[in-house]
């Protein structure tokens, strides 16, 4: 109180609140970088965090980007595929005359070309050019452009759907990820509350101990050593997990070592829905799985892709473009009665017939396309077997998953009951620590056990969903 009085007047008349805001101003500086180093996510934050930060999903990417662009290759053959422009150019000696007309004037640049005593000129130099523009636009070619065309974009799709489907596989995995935080925060919390069970239990034994308490036997006090040592390497596996998934969340969003990455969600609670009957899981899938659809493309696209190959054995229907344009500056006659080859324009159009004589070789890359065209037909199928199969198993396990967590929640709620009944029967001194002891470790075990089912079905049912082609984000709407 003496210092409080002494310190409180000298705080009035010297300190302002000018000097008092700038005293406190490096702990809210404190505060505020400690806020920004500390960043919570969401489970739909996080799993599009990892995947943007993925070289996987980029590789991927560019998969389907060059598959795209493999459209508009296709498309360029059908529009002036061949065409293509040629020039030359030299230097060539100027001319000279001494020729003069009847009146004695000298004789004019445009009649040059007519004189016999022209003579080059090697002290003036000039530049003779050609230039050729030569084209071919096909008119018909029985479907082979159109076709290309449609495989190639048969092609894009079937590598888009193989894009989203090893793209779901990664937000499978990233949703996995960021539970398992969760599981191990809030199995660090329960670690905890079990130490200072343990505590106040050990304390109590050796209270026990001391007064030579005789309904303490000494079977109780090892068996209580015993589950306290497979305790704390139990504690210590939950912590060394924790820092694991910790450094792979890291890992995951390339977080520096500045920045801290929290789950938003605090809690693992069963997720509130329904499992529905196993034919609605089944007809999603069958419709919305991105490996069939990639795998129905890829077969559109063989199918097309045999049509235009097919086609290359008849005959196409061309238009042939040209265009040729010759300059030089000697002298030339220009009247159209005269040829000339020095210094001209000419402009040109051909239909014509062009045909692959290599009818061998067409013909064998036709049975190559043949085998790919029924090896995707046949893997189709399988995709669809292996599509069953997985959503079965998927099934199978989050109906288990379902029952095994809603059972370990019952027993959970059994414990407690009990615990609480040997706790006030041991306050009345009409329990046994032993009792006492056997509800606390049984508590302990069912709350992590229920803890531990409740991620597993909530990991389950998010398999089911991928397994049905349904997007993770719907799981928590």
């Amino acid at each position: 109180m003496r210092s409080a009085t002494l310190i409180s007047p000298f705080l009035k008349k010297k300190i302002g609140l000018q000097t008092i805001l700038i005293l406190l101003l490096p702990f809210f500086l404190v505060i505020k970088v400690q806020a920004q180093d500390t960043v919570k996510v969401s489970l739909n934050q996080f799993i599009q965090m990892g995947l943007n930060h993925s070289d996987q999903v980029k590789a991927n990417e560019s998969k389907v980007e060059l598959a795209k662009n493999r459209i508009d290759e296709a498309k360029s053959k059908k529009i002036l595929p061949e065409l293509k422009l040629t020039t030359n150019h030299s230097l060539v000696p100027g001319v000279s005359t001494d020729s003069t007309l009847s009146n004695g004037n000298p004789l004019p640049k445009s009649q040059w070309y007519l004189d016999p005593n022209l003579k080059n000129d090697w002290s003036k130099w000039s530049i003779y050019s050609q230039v050729q523009i030569q084209g071919v636009q096909p008119i018909f070619t029985w479907g082979a452009i159109n076709n290309a065309i449609k495989a190639a974009r048969q092609g894009a799709v079937a590598a888009q759907e193989q894009f989203l489907s090893e793209k779901s596989k990664l937000a499978m995995k990233l949703y996995q990820l960021y539970y398992s935080r969760v599981l191990a925060n809030q199995m660090e919390r329960l670690l905890g509350d079990a130490q200072h069970e343990f505590d106040k239990a050990d304390k109590k034994i050796k209270e026990m101990q001391k007064s030579n308490d005789s309904s303490l036997e000494d079977a109780d006090v090892f068996k209580f050593r015993i589950y306290k040592s497979q305790f704390e390497i139990k504690a210590n596996e939950v912590k060394e997990n924790n820092l694991f998934v910790k450094r792979v969340w890291n890992l995951v969003l390339g977080a520096d070592s500045n920045t801290v990455y929290m789950p938003k969600t605090q809690f693992l609670d069963p997720i509130d829905t329904t499992i529905k009957s196993y034919s609605y899981y089944q007809s999603l899938a069958l419709s919305n799985r991105p490996e069939l659809k990639g795998i129905k493309a890829a077969e559109s696209a063989a199918e097309f892709g045999l049509k235009a190959k097919k086609a290359q054995l008849l005959p196409t229907i061309f238009l042939g473009l040209g265009a040729e344009y010759v300059y030089t500056p000697r002298p030339t006659e220009r009247t159209p009665m005269i040829g000339n080859r020095f210094s001209y324009l000419n402009l040109a159009y051909s239909f014509g017939i062009r045909e692959n004589l290599n009818f061998l070789g067409i013909k064998n890359d036709i049975d190559n396309m043949k085998i790919k065209y029924h090896e995707i037909k046949y893997s189709k199928e399988a995709v669809v077997e292996g599509i069953r199969l997985d959503l079965s198993n998927s099934y199978k396990t989050a109906r288990i998953a379902e029952t095994t967590f809603q059972k370990t929640g019952d027993a959970l709620q059994t414990s407690k009951e009990w615990l609480r009944k040997e706790q006030i029967d041991y306050d009345l001194g009409l329990g046994k620590i032993k009792n006492l002891l056997d509800a606390v470790k049984s508590n302990l075990q069912l709350e992590a056990e229920y803890r531990q089912k409740v991620y597993e079905y909530n990991l389950d049912l998010a398999k089911l969903y991928e397994a049905s082609g349904i997007p993770l984000k719907n799981l928590h709407e």
